[in-house]
């Protein structure tokens, strides 16, 4: 757990008695999703139409073969398996399901199509149409992919995105533009990235860690690790029971990276920081570090009726917060400690408390391009809007 008061530095007591817990927490007991009948719909004969189409567009491993996500549970309910590949983004999913058609003609369904090709030009209307494509399945790609060009940000975002749920390669390239220059697709984008099943996903992501925003280097970290845990470039170095440490070389600028969530992480992009402490330093009133003579650092832990417990250490980061850890340290003073550290010019190297992209931002349509009538697409060039600034999180706030 960490505390409110060793994340923002506060004195309040109130701060000190509510924090956070890193791992988060686990349902014991978990809910079904599904999808709900209108009462005058309630019967088996359009039971009986929903399912088969359904379960012709979705279908799960069952542990013995590949089966149908729909299960009727009576006449105004049907219980869905989520496939893995929607496992991120349950919402996503709901949504591409209630798109499905079912009971139309054939002339219907290529109309449909047709209004849907106009409605991928339209900013307003281009997310239910990616929806309506997606439950088509595979054949729809072909239409997505003739917008990754577009000049608008968003129509590019929502192709692209359902193109990755498509597993279709044409999605990497727009979606890691997206996830580099635009806050407002970057969690959706690096969750497309992650569920792509090609080598040049992997690719993307590891060419985002050198990015300059710490929101989308770290984004990157935690995409990498849902992709492959075992993934050598994201490997993190343990720390006793306090912590990791994970270090990544870096063409980008420097940046040292604190997790409030997930996993309690440090996360140093660049060279190990060498540290530059005054005399005295307290993270807590019994923890204190002091420089030597010999121009190292001090580690020393004070409890009352034990003995009391030093480390030297060399003046750097990594080597401070092994040596914070062996002396008794806590999690939540390595965040107290690297706060401070970057506010006071401690390390001349910025520091990001929680950079992770959040999901839900508003998309400000006011500064894209329009197409006027008759106007062409364009091929937009990756790395010509320039990165945003960086936003700093407090997890602490978010519900307030």
């Amino acid at each position: 757990i960490v505390t409110a008061a060793e994340i923002n530095g506060s004195d309040d007591p109130a701060d000190k008695t509510r924090g956070i817990i890193i791992g988060g927490a686990q349902l014991r007991k978990s809910r079904d999703l599904g999808i709900g009948l209108e009462k005058e719909f309630e019967d088996a004969v359009t039971m009986g139409v929903i399912l088969p189409a359904i379960n012709a567009r979705f279908t799960a491993f069952n542990g013995r073969k590949q089966t149908g996500i729909a299960t009727p549970m009576e006449d105004s309910h049907v219980k869905l398996e989520i496939p893995p590949r929607y496992r991120l983004d349950p919402f996503h999913f709901i949504n591409v399901v209630l798109q499905i058609g079912f009971n139309e003609t054939e002339t219907q369904r290529l109309a449909r199509i047709a209004t849907m090709k106009k409605q991928l030009l339209e900013p307003t209307t281009v997310k239910k149409a990616c929806w309506q494509f997606e439950a088509l399945g595979d054949k729809s790609a072909p239409m997505l992919a003739e917008v990754l060009s577009h000049p608008n940000a968003e129509i590019r975002f929502y192709a692209a995105h359902s193109l990755a749920y498509l597993n279709d390669r044409r999605a990497i390239e727009p979606l890691a533009e997206l996830a580099e220059h635009y806050p407002a697709f970057r969690a959706m984008s690096l969750n497309g990235l992650t569920i792509l099943d090609h080598y040049e996903a992997s690719d993307a992501l590891s060419n985002l860690l050198h990015a300059a925003d710490p929101e989308t280097r770290y984004g990157a970290v935690r995409a990498l690790r849902r992709k492959d845990a075992a993934d050598p470039q994201i490997a993190a170095r343990r720390v006793g029971d306090v912590g990791r440490i994970l270090e990544i070389p870096s063409s980008g600028p420097g940046l040292v990276a604190v997790s409030l969530s997930q996993v309690p992480e440090v996360v140093i992009f660049g060279d190990n920081p060498t540290m530059s402490l005054p005399a005295f330093v307290y993270v807590t009133p019994r923890l204190m570090i002091s420089t030597t003579a010999q121009g190292k650092l001090m580690v020393s832990h004070f409890e009352a009726g034990k003995d009391d417990r030093q480390v030297e250490c060399e003046s750097d980061l990594r080597s401070l917060l092994g040596a914070i850890a062996e002396v008794g340290g806590t999690y939540g003073n390595w965040v107290s400690f690297v706060r401070e550290s970057g506010s006071q010019g401690y390390l001349s190297t910025p520091v990001a408390i929680n950079p992770v992209p959040q999901a839900g931002r508003t998309f400000d349509r006011t500064q894209e391009p329009k197409l006027e009538p008759g106007e062409v697409f364009f091929e937009k060039t990756i790395g010509a809007t320039p990165p945003p600034q960086p936003v700093w999180y407090n997890p602490l706030t978010w519900a307030r």
